[in-house]
């Protein structure tokens, strides 16, 4: 996994050596008021794309950790409220649920507290292929009020690269 911030080039300038997330990045760049919609913004063929989801953070309970086989995610907070993203290592998880197809595997909840990342407005974090167990859009603070900064509605956008389409030397 990889945490920065979208407008510090120190915090992924050495992805910016392949050619697509060097478009990627550019493209959020380019994109500082994306407006959500139920198709991707395509940015190289079937190599890269994007998706602006608009959603409401939800408790842990209502989640479950995810990886992708084919697509690298590169997810990064629009806002205006923050993000919580529990993570865990795939290779200590049992499977739930796989689905090539949809190109993801769902796993079930492990008996230990997780790890999290928190984003805020223009933090990104990239989670690697069948290694790095994400679940995104996690409410920040369960104590705060409904309709707070914690809770409320929040804009993501989500670039889906295809893993076999990187540098193989890349360090995600």
């Amino acid at each position: 996994m990889r945490y920065g911030h979208i407008d510090s080039q120190s915090t992924f300038h050495d992805l910016l050596a392949d050619p697509l997330f060097a478009e990627a990045f550019l493209w959020l760049q380019e994109q500082r008021s994306p407006t959500p919609r139920a198709e991707p913004y395509p940015i190289i063929g079937n190599e890269v794309s994007a998706r602006v989801i608009q959603y409401t953070p939800q408790p842990l309970d209502h989640g479950v950790l995810e990886t992708h086989h084919d697509y690298v995610d590169l997810q990064v907070c629009v806002g205006p409220n923050s993000e919580k993203i529990v993570v865990a290592d795939a290779a200590e998880l049992t499977i739930k649920e796989d689905s090539i197809e949809r190109d993801v595997t769902f796993y079930n909840p492990p008996r230990r507290e997780l790890e999290a990342v928190f984003l805020s407005p223009g933090n990104f974090a990239i989670f690697d292929t069948e290694k790095d167990a994400h679940m995104p859009q996690r409410i920040v603070n369960p104590e705060a009020a409904p309709g707070d900064q914690l809770t409320g509605q929040n804009l993501k956008i989500v670039i889906k690269i295809r893993k076999s389409a990187l540098n193989a030397n890349l360090k995600l």
